[in-house]
């Protein structure tokens, strides 16, 4: 969450100086924050996801079942 946290704060002050995340990542981080309904995306499934793990035993494979999740195409 950090990063995606770091992507919003960037998304909005388009800035190095308030992340985490090194410069070299400019042009990946611009064309990411050019797709603010991916963002918005994002943000509601780690919200979910947040909720999801509130309780659970095994929290790192419902993580990793999230992220498999959000990595696969949509035809898939």
């Amino acid at each position: 969450t950090i990063f995606l946290l770091d992507v919003c704060k960037y998304c909005i002050c388009n800035n190095f100086e308030y992340i985490q995340i090194p410069e070299t990542y400019k042009n990946d981080l611009d064309n990411l924050v050019n797709d603010k309904d991916f963002i918005k995306y994002l943000l509601s499934e780690i919200n979910k996801l947040n909720s999801d793990i509130k309780w659970e035993a095994s929290v790192k494979s419902i993580v990793e079942l999230k992220l498999l999740a959000l990595t696969q195409p949509e035809n898939s």
